[in-house]
């Protein structure tokens, strides 16, 4: 993964130069270069227990354009263990070169040049950095695994070699060397030891996203593992933020079962009755704790069956509209939030009116949230909800501005420490909150009855006829005005048929009724070239999503990244990659 990201951080910087470089840069771009050589001398200790590696690299190039200077990549980390990367200086043609650093994609990146001076030809730069925690730590020997140029280089070098200076003992294991692409295992390389140093080079050029790697073992004594504090330090500092997380956890819980948690519903059984003294919306909302477009649909086709508005359908396929006409006044018949419904699709609500529903296409999204609250006050006001929807996720409020603070310090500490367990605890936690705040709605002992209700109607209205039938005797519901057995008819499937739009089964209910109709019905005009009942659900559906468009909001797109890959040659620590600039 590392290679990659520093691959595609010099195909990025190539891309760059050739997009926003300025009229005085040559068009070959700032990347078009060649490394000469590349000569690095490396002096590995113990002044830091897991092994100090001081580097001097000299590279060699020789610019085909006009350029600034160079970018130099490297690796923060090895093996999850900070580098500690210290002590930088530039020069460049035997001359300090003023240079910056930043960080990007897991390395620190220094910037050689100065912005206001551009170079051409040939260049000698060197740089000298260090870095600890170099060292691998195995049962037999201790390993130092290292790239020396890296594989996110997108230019060419010539000719790679390293010497590598240590007063520790030689290993067991013979050193080794390879180069290529990460993953590679060829070894087009020479390794000479002579007990106190190495001395690794290339013997072909390395092409754009290869590198030259050596590994060199080394006796067990003179480095030192990190104990078992300083592996796990970072671990436990993350202990008493996890610790907090957790107990914000611990309470949100307390508080959903003390303000949220709702009575045990009866087992469910089939209802074929309308929940009395409520409107298909407000039955939607308080059985579902939500209100969709489909709910909206619905009460739409009941003000149509229950004589208000008539839907005209015209056109077909993707040009079929739907026209809306007022056909009596508003009365008190009509609930508070039917009323406010009509209002918004109608200026005036008089007999005669018309809109086209398409027309309303992202225009009343604000309705939608305004007929949420209006029933949510009302579902109150009934004794539907001791806690409701609107006003549940203000109970654990203080649980989820604490869970966001805290997520926040996790993500801290995760890029403080390099560990990414506090900002993915910090994560789920904030998660786990949200669903509670939507599980804190409790209904009422009322509201329970009305969802086991909607419930009940649910299965009834998704019932096959075969199992409609057997469910004749079935109890009626509390809520349900006692009616025996329904009639089988159209009265019946229209009053009725509201609800299951609301819920869905449409065509289940439809198809139950399919030989019901001897005409279309007078609030519903189409162009039907045969008419049933299942037709007519079809038709309804295509209601529903001009509905669905009509009460959603305009809208926006984003976009993300992503990046990763992994290999053998080239897994070493150091290493990096470069360009130009």
């Amino acid at each position: 993964m590392k290679s990659l990201k520093l691959f595609v951080f010099s195909v990025i910087s190539l891309v760059l130069g050739l997009i926003f470089g300025v009229s005085s840069v040559s068009a070959q771009g700032v990347n078009d270069f060649v490394i000469t050589d590349m000569q690095v001398n490396y002096n590995l200790t113990n002044i830091d227990p897991q092994g100090l590696l001081v580097i001097s690299e000299k590279i060699s190039l020789d610019f085909s354009g006009q350029n600034r200077g160079i970018l130099r990549a490297i690796p923060n980390t090895y093996k999850d263990q900070d580098l500690e990367l210290k002590n930088i200086t530039t020069i460049r043609d035997d001359q300090p070169e003023p240079f910056s650093t930043y960080e990007d994609n897991g390395n620190t990146v220094i910037r050689i040049g100065d912005p206001d001076v551009y170079i051409t030809g040939p260049h000698v730069y060197e740089i000298s950095y260090s870095v600890a925690n170099v060292i691998s730590f195995y049962e037999e020997y201790d390993e130092l695994y290292w790239d020396v140029n890296g594989d996110g280089w997108f230019q060419t070098f010539e000719n790679v070699s390293a010497t590598l200076v240590s007063d520790a003992a030689p290993g067991p294991e013979d050193p080794v060397c390879y180069t290529g692409s990460f993953g590679s295992t060829s070894q087009d390389c020479t390794i000479v030891d002579d007990e106190s140093s190495l001395e690794i080079s290339t013997t072909r050029a390395l092409n754009g996203g290869e590198t030259l790697t050596f590994i060199a073992s080394y006796e067990k004594g003179y480095f030192t593992p990190p104990t078992w504090l300083e592996q796990s330090w970072k671990l436990l500092a993350t202990i008493p933020l996890i610790l907090l997380q957790l107990w914000i956890l611990r309470d949100t819980h307390k508080k959903w079962v003390m303000y949220g948690k709702d009575y045990k519903k009866r087992a469910t059984a089939p209802f074929f009755g309308r929940p009395k003294n409520v409107s298909v919306m407000q039955a939607s909302y308080v059985a579902s704790n939500s209100l969709t477009s489909k709910h909206i649909s619905a009460a739409i086709i009941d003000l149509a069956i229950r004589g208000y508005i008539k839907i005209v359908e015209t056109g077909s396929g993707r040009k079929v509209k739907h026209e809306l006409i007022v056909q009596k006044e508003l009365d008190e018949s009509l609930s508070t939030d039917e009323k406010t419904l009509l209002n918004a699709l109608f200026d005036s609500v008089s007999v005669g009116e018309s809109i086209k529903l398409e027309d309303k296409k992202n225009k009343l999204y604000k309705t939608l949230t305004k007929l949420q609250k209006d029933i949510d006050s009302t579902s109150k006001e009934k004794g539907f909800y001791e806690l409701s929807p609107v006003k549940a996720a203000g109970k654990i409020g203080a649980q989820i501005g604490l869970s966001v603070l805290f997520l926040v310090f996790g993500i801290g500490f995760s890029v403080w420490l390099g560990n990414p367990i506090a900002a993915m605890s910090g994560g789920i936690i904030f998660v786990v909150v949200l669903i509670y705040s939507a599980l804190m709605t409790k209904r009422s002992q009322a509201g329970v009855e009305l969802a086991e209700h909607m419930d009940g109607l649910k299965l009834y209205l998704g019932f096959s006829e075969k199992e409609r039938l057997k469910a004749q005797d079935a109890v009626e519901a509390p809520l349900a005005p006692h009616a025996g057995q329904p009639v089988r008819d159209v009265k019946f499937f229209e009053k009725l048929l509201p609800f299951a739009i609301a819920m869905g089964v449409e065509k289940t209910w439809a198809n139950a009724f399919a030989d019901i109709y001897e005409q279309p019905p007078e609030w519903y005009g189409g162009n039907w070239h045969t008419f049933n009942t299942l037709a007519l659900a079809n038709s309804l559906n295509s209601v529903s999503t001009s509905t669905a468009q009509s009460f959603s909001a305009p809208s926006s797109s984003g976009s993300s990244g992503f990046s990763g890959g992994g290999g053998f040659s080239g897994g070493g620590g150091g290493g990096g990659g470069g360009g130009g600039w």
